[in-house]
């Protein structure tokens, strides 16, 4: 009874009660489209098929330095992306250079998705994800032994069992006297193989020579295809099973995409001239050899007699 009492009080004395909500006359919004699952599957299929195909030759390179463009490529793996693969994201951020290509990333890693946090980018001054998985192997002092700021090692042994091989990699740095355990370089090459798969290429280089042939040579490609720079160890791979055109091609692409491998271009110039490998085009050989050989040490420039051919200064 009292409780009715202090009801009607309260209602005597309340304002008048609220005027109604305008009503929303827009339509309903649309759920969210469900993603066929066949769609995300050709999509990676077409970009991979993209990836796979590689970079053109290109003889005017190393002669020009034009940044390449892998925008098309990318947008696969981009399109792919966004049907919810996420190792596609992982592929898209490496062919491009967008300030912003590693958003969606950091988003998959926050999610819990480990590939993702071992794409991350390697810290430069300050951290860039500090509260991400990984973090101490990203430090600078970690990556960078060389400087005097300490790497803690503790943090990267944890790292290292959670799944990040470039921790594993980085305590031989950190710790020489400490270097990594036998479980830790069994650990660090089942992880750098299995993200090589993944589409990481930096972790394709822990593992060119790691495994069977057929291991090596998977990782060889796949490391050719993110980063044509790197098709040197294709290239002995393809010696090593004496395809003289896949050596040769693989050799252009680390001269032609990677200019700072001036040497490799000074000996794919000396095949040419002896006759080892048979010139793409006419003149390739010369070519190189009058751009690589006045930019190799006196002591480097040794090494290749088809440098006293040099021409035109």
């Amino acid at each position: 009874m009292r409780l009715h009492w202090l009801a009607l009080v309260a209602a005597c004395g309340a304002s008048p009660p609220p005027a109604p909500a305008p009503i929303d006359l827009r339509p309903p919004a649309s759920p969210a489209p469900t993603i066929d699952p066949h769609a995300a599957l050709s999509a990676r299929a077409r970009a991979d098929a993209a990836l796979h195909e590689g970079v053109p030759l290109d003889y005017e390179r190393p002669f020009k330095t034009a940044p390449v463009d892998r925008s098309a490529t990318a947008k696969l793996f981009a399109d792919a992306c966004s049907l919810g693969d996420k190792h596609a994201c992982i592929v898209d951020a490496q062919l491009v250079t967008a300030a912003d290509r590693f958003h969606t990333v950091e988003a998959n890693c926050r999610a819990g998705d480990l590939l993702s946090c071992r794409v991350l980018p390697l810290d430069e001054h300050s951290p860039r994800y500090p509260d991400l998985p990984g973090a101490m192997s990203r430090r600078v002092e970690c990556h960078k032994p060389e400087l005097a700021a300490p790497c803690e090692v503790d943090a990267l042994h944890k790292e290292c069992a959670a799944g990040f091989p470039v921790a594993c990699d980085e305590l031989n740095s950190a710790v020489p006297e400490l270097p990594m355990t036998a479980a830790e370089v069994m650990s660090w090459a089942r992880l750098s193989a299995r993200g090589c798969k993944g589409g990481i290429a930096s972790e394709c280089v822990n593992v060119t020579q790691y495994g069977s042939d057929g291991d090596q040579l998977e990782v060889a490609q796949r490391l050719c295809e993110l980063q044509p720079a790197e098709c040197i160890s294709l290239a002995w791979l393809d010696k090593k099973r004496n395809d003289v055109t896949g050596e040769r091609d693989s050799f252009e692409r680390a001269c032609e995409y990677g200019p700072e491998h001036v040497a490799i271009c000074a000996g794919l110039a000396s095949s040419y001239l002896d006759g080892t490998f048979q010139e793409p085009v006419p003149g390739r050989g010369q070519a190189l050899i009058d751009w690589a050989c006045p930019k190799l040490v006196k002591g480097d420039r040794a090494r290749f007699p088809a440098c006293t051919r040099v021409t035109g200064g």
